[in-house]
């Protein structure tokens, strides 16, 4: 009699390779033919998962991706930058008092600075959000979080206030003139006896 021994088939085994920039997978390893393979991305910080390729050809979106190993296969993990966020400053101001500068789109976290100038006859007062005063600092820095639309507020220079009261409001000034000695107060000058004279 002849004696016939049957092995059982060995396993057939593939080997799911992967490869990543700006960031992790796990999965990767040797397959049994037929065994279902599970593939995560983890993106490195400031990055985020796009998709699975093979060669130039796009095999998936999904992440996890699970699937059937059927032969050796290569896989890329693809990752990309996340854009910044970025907000809008808008900064308004009566025209007819001044001007700002500094409006625009920024990154979140960014650094903008709004400067006001007043029209001749104004001054600069504060810039106030949605009333409320934020800064009387001119230029004004501040780093952008959000969306915000700042006012510059100005206001009339009092025509009574300047140069002529600001000499008013001085110390009594001693003036020698042609080798007599006059009090100059305010805009009005003195003789030593009390006397205005012009």
């Amino acid at each position: 009699k002849t004696l016939t021994v049957t092995y059982p088939a060995l396993p057939v085994k593939y080997n799911v390779t992967v490869t990543a920039e700006n960031g992790t997978v796990t999965g990767a390893g040797t397959y049994e033919e037929g065994k279902e393979a599970t593939l995560t991305a983890t993106a490195a910080e400031g990055y985020e998962f796009v998709n699975w390729t093979v060669g130039d050809s796009i095999v998936s979106t999904e992440n996890p991706y699970k699937f059937t190993v059927t032969a050796d296969l290569a896989l890329v993990a693809n990752f990309e930058l996340i854009p910044p966020t970025k907000y809008n400053v808008t900064v308004t101001a009566d025209s007819t008092m001044g001007t700002v500068a500094g409006a625009g789109e920024y990154e979140e976290g960014a650094e903008a600075t709004l400067t006001a100038t007043a029209a001749e006859g104004y001054e600069f007062v504060n810039w106030t959000v949605d009333g409320t005063e934020v800064s009387t600092e001119n230029p004004y820095t501040f780093n952008v979080t959000a969306d915000v639309e700042v006012v510059a507020n100005f206001k009339e220079v009092d025509p009574t206030t300047g140069v002529e009261n600001t000499i008013m409001a001085e110390q009594p000034v001693k003036i020698v003139r042609n080798g007599q000695v006059f009090i100059l107060k305010g805009n009005k000058m003195f003789n030593v006896i009390g006397q205005q004279v012009k």
